[in-house]
């Protein structure tokens, strides 16, 4: 809580492109019927399918795929 806002060292800076290059990995969304879609970023994935952050970090780190909610047989994978 500290460092948060304006007391955090890089509050107001800009992101170097090497950051945000390291940061934004695509994704690969694979729906119930086998369809794959591919997504710049997982921010993007989150807005285009309307989900939840943690649905969507925990099914990227378990590998699999989603087993409840309107999502039911959705998979994720980094491309």
């Amino acid at each position: 809580a500290s460092l948060s806002g304006e007391k955090n060292f890089n509050y107001g800076k800009p992101r170097t492109q090497g950051f945000i290059d390291k940061v934004s990995k695509a994704v690969v969304a694979s729906d119930g019927q086998g369809k794959q879609t591919l997504y710049p970023s997982i921010s993007e994935l989150r807005v285009a399918l309307d989900i939840k952050p943690p649905t969507v970090n925990r099914a990227l780190k378990s590998g699999c795929a989603i087993t409840r909610g309107r999502y039911t047989g959705w998979s994720f994978k980094y491309a």
